[in-house]
């Protein structure tokens, strides 16, 4: 007999438990902020798809910093042109001394 009545009481507060979760979650609208947080999360991520990033990509610990400075180099023609060293080498130019 007290077994039959402990099962009882379980499955009565775990019917509470869930009748109330329910009521909760449409009282404080939690249920409409997770599917507008899920459909955030899906148009973020066809952005950074669209962006030609991927889903698996990782943070990179250590950000390359790129050179912005100019200087004199020769190309093809012998013209001088005033570019960073990555378009330069690139280019296949070569560094004019002064």
């Amino acid at each position: 007999m007290n077994y039959i009545a402990i099962i009882v009481t379980i499955l009565l507060v775990m019917l509470l438990f869930f009748a109330l979760r329910e009521l909760m979650c449409w009282y404080w609208k939690i249920n409409k902020i997770l599917n507008e947080q899920t459909k955030t999360n899906i148009l973020l991520s066809k952005i950074l798809i669209q962006l030609g990033g991927n889903l698996e990509s990782k943070l990179k610990q250590v950000a390359e910093i790129e050179d912005t400075n100019t200087h004199d180099y020769l190309d093809d023609q012998g013209k001088t042109r005033n570019v960073t060293a990555k378009t330069a080498e690139k280019a296949g130019w070569t560094l004019v001394k002064k």
